[in-house]
């Protein structure tokens, strides 16, 4: 069995990301669970379990992502990187036998790591029903924090001219939004909370993205295919992935033999 192993599983795109991939392994009939701290995914199915209950033997093959494992399965395991300046690998244990970036970008940042492949996340299938009240109205996609910067998207989107701005996303810095994003809000402006995706790229035509130190931008790939206007900044100037999620699963399925 696959086991994915994450030290974070709340809210946020690497959450997403690894859930859409246990999602497509076990599409394919290969067994897949995902492990995690926080009971979020726990909603996505009886696939998604809490780390506490984590047993890994000897069989098993095991991502792992934002946490250190036992050295004795190295072997087993192959680390999941997501993120950028934020993440030390000098401050990881050497439990991987091999590291996953998404972005060649990703890779050169990580300069030191220097036995990894390159794997995109999966694309996440979204129905879409826009109508023309989607028109001209922007969607800030992502946790609300400084990181993301959510008040110059806003910005961005009120000077592109759109009629209206809708964020999306979890409040992770109540500071920085009462006291940053709440003071630009007028009433073309309005908080949406965490929402489906179908509700998202439905009730919006175009995204402003200003996120510091994107990997790889998991709103940049749905807004691609659903049709909507991405205007992001360098942090999300790669290129999108033309690999399918078969080619995605069997060179997953390469680095886990």
């Amino acid at each position: 069995m696959i086991k994915i192993v994450t030290g974070y599983s709340n809210p946020g795109g690497s959450t997403v990301a690894l859930k859409n991939l246990c999602k497509e392994f076990n599409a394919r009939d290969i067994d897949c669970e995902m492990y995690g701290p926080n009971e979020w995914h726990l909603k996505f199915g009886d696939q998604h379990k809490l780390i506490k209950n984590l047993a890994i033997n000897s069989e098993d093959k095991v991502i792992a992502h934002y946490i250190n494992l036992p050295e004795n399965i190295r072997d087993q395991t192959v680390f999941s990187c997501h993120e950028m300046w934020w993440f030390d690998f000098n401050n990881v244990s050497k439990f991987y036998k091999k590291v996953q970036f998404l972005t060649p970008k990703q890779a050169n940042y990580h300069s030191g790591v220097t036995d990894y492949v390159l794997i995109p996340n999966v694309k996440e299938h979204i129905e879409v029903d826009r109508g023309s009240d989607a028109r001209n109205v922007a969607g800030i996609i992502g946790a609300i924090e400084p990181r993301k910067n959510t008040t110059l998207s806003s910005q961005r989107a009120r000077e592109a001219g759109c009629k209206k701005i809708l964020l999306f996303g979890p409040i992770m810095d109540d500071r920085y939004y009462d006291q940053e994003v709440i003071p630009l809000m007028k009433d073309d402006t309005k908080y949406m909370g965490y929402a489906s995706k179908s509700k998202i790229y439905s009730s919006i035509d175009t995204v402003f993205h200003s996120s510091n130190g994107e990997v790889a931008s998991l709103v940049k790939d749905e807004c691609a295919t659903t049709g909507v206007k991405f205007f992001g900044n360098s942090s999300t100037d790669n290129m999108l992935s033309t690999m399918t999620n078969d080619e995605v699963i069997s060179a997953w399925m390469r680095e886990l033999s």
